[in-house]
Protein backbone atom coordinates (compact mmCIF):
# COMPACT_ATOMS: atom_id res chain seq x y z
CA UNK A 1 0.00 0.00 0.00
CA UNK A 2 1.29 3.43 -0.96
CA UNK A 3 1.91 5.50 2.16
CA UNK A 4 3.70 8.54 0.77
CA UNK A 5 3.39 10.13 -2.65
CA UNK A 6 5.58 13.19 -3.26
CA UNK A 7 3.65 16.06 -4.83
CA UNK A 8 5.64 17.28 -7.84
CA UNK A 9 4.49 19.19 -10.92
CA UNK A 10 5.55 17.68 -14.26
CA UNK A 11 5.33 19.77 -17.44
CA UNK A 12 3.21 18.06 -20.10
CA UNK A 13 2.73 20.90 -22.56
CA UNK A 14 2.82 24.64 -23.01
CA UNK A 15 1.59 26.17 -19.74
CA UNK A 16 0.23 22.77 -18.61
CA UNK A 17 1.48 20.61 -15.73
CA UNK A 18 0.30 17.50 -13.93
CA UNK A 19 0.93 16.00 -10.50
CA UNK A 20 0.29 12.49 -9.21
CA UNK A 21 -2.28 12.28 -6.44
CA UNK A 22 -4.08 9.38 -4.84
CA UNK A 23 -6.56 8.04 -7.39
CA UNK A 24 -5.31 10.01 -10.38
CA UNK A 25 -3.81 13.32 -11.44
CA UNK A 26 -4.25 17.03 -10.84
CA UNK A 27 -3.78 18.95 -14.10
CA UNK A 28 -3.02 22.66 -13.92
CA UNK A 29 -3.10 25.11 -16.80
CA UNK A 30 -1.86 28.69 -16.49
CA UNK A 31 -1.83 31.58 -18.90
CA UNK A 32 0.45 34.59 -18.48
CA UNK A 33 0.34 34.19 -14.68
CA UNK A 34 -3.12 35.76 -14.71
CA UNK A 35 -5.45 32.81 -15.23
CA UNK A 36 -5.22 29.34 -13.77
CA UNK A 37 -7.42 26.28 -13.85
CA UNK A 38 -7.12 22.81 -12.31
CA UNK A 39 -8.97 19.58 -12.85
CA UNK A 40 -8.79 16.10 -11.32
CA UNK A 41 -8.33 13.23 -13.80
CA UNK A 42 -9.30 9.85 -12.34
CA UNK A 43 -6.65 7.20 -13.09
CA UNK A 44 -6.45 4.82 -10.15
CA UNK A 45 -3.38 2.98 -11.46
CA UNK A 46 -1.62 6.14 -12.74
CA UNK A 47 -1.34 4.70 -16.25
CA UNK A 48 -1.59 8.00 -18.17
CA UNK A 49 1.46 8.29 -20.44
CA UNK A 50 2.24 11.59 -22.10
CA UNK A 51 3.16 11.26 -25.77
CA UNK A 52 4.63 13.86 -28.10
CA UNK A 53 2.10 15.34 -30.52
CA UNK A 54 2.60 14.52 -34.18
CA UNK A 55 4.03 17.28 -36.31
CA UNK A 56 1.63 19.00 -38.68
CA UNK A 57 2.16 17.78 -42.23
CA UNK A 58 3.68 20.25 -44.64
CA UNK A 59 1.10 21.10 -47.29
CA UNK A 60 2.09 22.82 -50.49
CA UNK A 61 -0.08 25.84 -51.24
CA UNK A 62 -0.32 24.79 -54.86
CA UNK A 63 -2.26 21.64 -53.85
CA UNK A 64 -4.86 23.41 -51.70
CA UNK A 65 -8.43 23.28 -53.01
CA UNK A 66 -7.53 21.09 -56.01
CA UNK A 67 -10.82 19.24 -55.50
CA UNK A 68 -12.74 22.42 -56.33
CA UNK A 69 -11.12 23.14 -59.72
CA UNK A 70 -13.48 23.20 -62.67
Amino acid sequence: MLKHMPFEWEEIGNFTHRAKVIGGWIVRSTWLDTAESMVFIADKDLEWRVIEPKADPIIEKSTLANDFKC
